[in-house]
């Protein structure tokens, strides 16, 4: 999380923008882990100003005016804005913000993350969480290498912290391979892949604003920057299909080039499964969606178009099945929230995974000592929860079988 937000405050900052509010609210997660720096409402406009006067955003300290900013994560400058906003002191007094405004406001989300709470009243002051650890014991304690690289973010003059996010991002990197002795997963991401999202997001809330044509020069732009951009192909690909420039089979080309290129093809599998509603062929829609989804994976928008593409289908053609499996009485079944599964919970003291389309049982859950009376899915299909005679339940994630956890605390069986 924080080297994702870095990474995604750098990139702000390379384009002239410092955002002037950074705190955890306004850090927003993608159902697949993706984190996203949001609300620039607060963040000021461009910055009308660089250090020094030939260097542009890559090479100065980019300066603005004050903006919003939320006390319990402000820098000590923008604090000092404040104060200096309040008596009445003309702005061309207040301190100069630059992009180490951010770092410091970053800093304090980060440390509030580690410390599971935020423990100061004032950002002027968040330095001072360094010398507390989680309360909570199941929190691991701060890696002493973040408290140090923290320390630095916390400089009260501001050219004592570090230069960019980036150093930062790069500097955590090499830690979590420390930490974890794994490389960090996730790539970086490419200026041209944010810059095209972006126009994207653009277009779409210019068509929900009913600005079609501005909407459609945003998408092409897009496309311009990123051929094979997935949601800008589709959007823009359906709003000519719906109004006749566009053939829907010339639509669906154009998604398996994307997809050939993709490094998210289950994405684009989803997006031409919507194609295939759009052009009431649910069954078609079945086919491909049904490769993607996977018991458990979270992908909550792919899930809900399979189930409503199976809907849409003849019943007729989906054979009926009996599930054999359990050695005694099924004492509980509970649907996966995407339709394509269940769950069954027996007196043998076990629970089944069951795909429902082939009668299969795709796993064995196994670890009660006395028969399971109930089975619930989570609501995301990422676990189940199981009641059993053995005065415990049990939380399993479903794509692995694990038990994660057993809980304890009922004196007699639970139903």
């Amino acid at each position: 999380m924080a080297i994702q937000t870095a990474w995604g405050l750098h990139c702000v900052h390379e384009l002239g923008l410092i955002h002037q509010d950074v705190k955890p609210l306004n850090v927003m997660m993608t159902a697949d882990g993706v984190a996203k720096v949001t609300d620039f409402g607060l963040a000021g406009a461009r910055a009308i100003a660089f250090e020094g006067p030939e260097q542009g955003p890559a090479g100065g300290t980019i300066l603005a005016t004050s903006g919003g900013m939320t006390p319990a994560y402000c820098s000590p400058e923008q604090a000092e804005s404040a104060a200096k906003n309040a008596a009445g002191t003309p702005r061309e007094q207040w301190p100069k913000l630059t992009r180490r405004t951010d770092v410091w406001s970053w800093a304090a989300s980060v440390l509030e993350m580690f410390l599971g709470e935020r423990s100061w009243l004032a950002g002027q002051v968040a330095h001072l969480g360094l010398q507390r650890e989680p309360d909570e014991p199941h929190l691991p304690p701060t890696p002493a290498a973040v408290k140090e690289l923290l320390r630095a973010c916390f400089q009260k003059r501001p050219e004592d912290r570090p230069h960019d996010l980036m150093q930062v991002a790069d500097t955590l990197r090499t830690m979590y391979q420390q930490e974890t002795k794994q490389t960090y997963p996730r790539e970086q991401p490419k200026a041209d892949d944010l810059l095209a999202d972006s126009l994207h997001n653009r277009a779409v809330s210019l068509f929900d604003l009913g600005k079609q044509e501005v909407a459609a020069q945003k998408w092409q732009e897009a496309l311009g920057v990123d051929p094979h951009h997935a949601e800008a192909t589709y959007n823009w690909g359906l709003i000519q299909w719906r109004s006749a420039r566009m053939t829907d089979q010339k639509l669906l080309q154009q998604l398996r080039a994307v997809r050939a290129s993709s490094a998210d093809a289950a994405r684009v599998d989803y997006l031409m499964g919507m194609v295939h509603l759009e052009r009431a062929d649910p069954q078609a829609a079945v086919h491909l969606l049904s490769d993607v989804v996977e018991p458990g994976t979270g992908r909550v928008e792919i899930t809900s178009a399979l189930a409503l593409a199976q809907s849409l289908c003849d019943p007729s053609e989906q054979p009926p099945h009996t599930f054999e499996k359990h050695t005694e009485g099924v004492t509980s079944v509970s649907w996966s929230p995407d339709g394509r599964y269940f769950l069954s919970g027996s007196y043998d003291k076990s629970l089944h995974l069951w795909d429902v389309s082939s009668g299969k049982c795709l796993r064995t859950f196994e670890g009660h000592t006395e028969s399971v009376y109930s089975v619930a899915w989570s609501s995301d299909g990422c676990y189940a929860l199981s009641a059993s005679g053995d005065q415990t339940m049990g939380l399993w994630e479903v794509c692995s079988g694990k038990r994660l956890h057993a809980f304890r605390g009922h004196t007699g069986p639970i139903y």
